[in-house]
């Protein structure tokens, strides 16, 4: 009798385990009642604030200011346009994207929206500045990650979101 030998070799397995990329955003804002004195500056201090351990990401505001008299806004918050462009508008609703893409981080990481609403010192009198009575400026955000998507289709998702139509 012969005997024959077989090589073989076998592994340990490897197991893929799969975690799941998440995006976390705030809005807040200290204090949001305010009286209209023509002439008169307000701070202010609305911010979205990226949690950490979120991914990389675009984020989006939208800023519906109606501080608005006849076709006149009378009521300008001072968007840093250095940190905020526009990408659409309609009608008193502007959608802003932050300038740079926000990263992941171990902590949160703070984007103010603005400091300062200014009234118009010229546009509102006393005949009608009972016309801004219980008006408001509406401020919501929108994150998109940034990760193998492009910054148009970025805008697009955050533009169907808020309802405008992108700006070319």
């Amino acid at each position: 009798g012969a005997s024959l030998a077989w090589l073989t070799a076998e592994t340990d397995e490897v197991t893929n385990t799969f975690a799941i990329g998440n995006i976390t955003i705030d809005l807040d804002e200290t204090t949001s009642k305010y009286k209209i004195v023509p002439g008169a500056t307000d701070d202010k201090d609305p911010k979205v604030t990226v949690k950490e351990t979120s991914e990389k990401c675009y984020v989006y505001v939208t800023v519906e200011n109606n501080l608005v008299i006849g076709t006149t806004v009378v009521g300008t918050p001072n968007i840093d346009p250095t940190k905020w462009e526009v990408v659409a508008t309609k009608g008193n609703k502007t959608l802003y994207r932050y300038t740079e893409i926000v990263d992941a981080a171990d902590e949160d990481q703070i984007l103010a929206v603005f400091t300062k609403v200014t009234y118009d010192g010229d546009a509102i009198t006393t005949e009608n500045i009972t016309l801004l009575k219980d008006q408001t400026i509406i401020i919501d955000a929108f994150a998109h990650q940034s990760d193998n998507t492009t910054q148009g289709v970025a805008d697009a998702a955050a533009a169907t979101w808020t309802g405008v139509t992108l700006n070319n």
